[in-house]
């Protein structure tokens, strides 16, 4: 608490449901919340510990009025939950204490997966989504089959795209253009890092960037060779 009893906050990701018209901010000592209603300064909390990432695929079950958020803790356990378009939780609660949502199951370790490692959702098709610790996985959600909506555990199978090599620190990652879905960018603590088609061991390191650990990395949408 500061002077003036008011609870300071550390946000390490926020996004924005289209569908439910809620922001979800994932925080220090905050786990991850969503906004109680459009508009509120309420949020509730729905994933405990710290909260470090949370990305929302608004788009797939959209005709259905739903929503999927995938949210991390500082141990890079996963979570997926299912909201519509009043904002309730409709996914089975099966996290157990820790959380609501289901608990997202991935077939490979993530090697070296640290507090701040990155999850993120494919621009051109959030059913994509990329993973990383010193290597960067790839994987997919169809939101359908045994991975329904209905799905108590979400079982995902994990491409290895490559590493960034062994210890490193995958600090962001930016994934999928309009022209090409497969491109994918990540920064570490040894560079700039690019993959144009996601496949395994398809990770090249770009010698041309001699900047710091990259803070932030974003695609224009427009094109897989145009990126901040």
């Amino acid at each position: 608490m500061n002077n003036s009893g008011l609870s300071l906050f550390e946000a390490y990701s926020v996004a924005y449901d289209a569908i439910s018209k809620r922001l979800a901010v994932a925080a220090q000592d905050n786990g991850v919340t969503i906004q109680s209603a459009p508009g509120s300064s309420l949020y509730n909390a729905v994933y405990g510990a710290d909260g470090t990432n949370v990305a929302i695929n608004d788009r797939t079950l959209s005709a259905q009025g739903l929503s999927a958020f995938y949210v991390t803790d500082q141990n890079f356990n996963v979570s997926r939950i299912i909201l519509n378009s009043d904002g309730h939780i409709v996914s089975p609660n099966t996290t157990g204490t820790y959380g609501f949502g289901a608990y997202v199951n991935f077939d490979t370790a993530i090697a070296d997966a640290y507090f701040s490692s990155p999850l993120v959702l494919n621009k051109n098709d959030p059913t994509r989504i990329a993973v990383a610790g010193s290597s960067v996985y790839v994987t997919q959600d169809t939101l359908s089959g045994a991975n329904g909506t209905n799905a108590a555990t979400v079982n995902l199978s994990l491409t290895n795209v490559g590493s960034t090599g062994a210890g490193e620190q995958v600090s962001k990652l930016a994934y999928g253009t309009n022209d090409n879905r497969d491109v994918l960018l990540a920064g570490s603590t040894s560079g700039l890092w690019l993959s144009t088609t996601s496949a395994a061991n398809s990770l090249v390191n770009l010698p041309a960037y001699v900047g710091a650990t990259p803070t932030g990395l974003v695609f224009d949408p427009r094109s897989q060779n145009r990126f901040y």
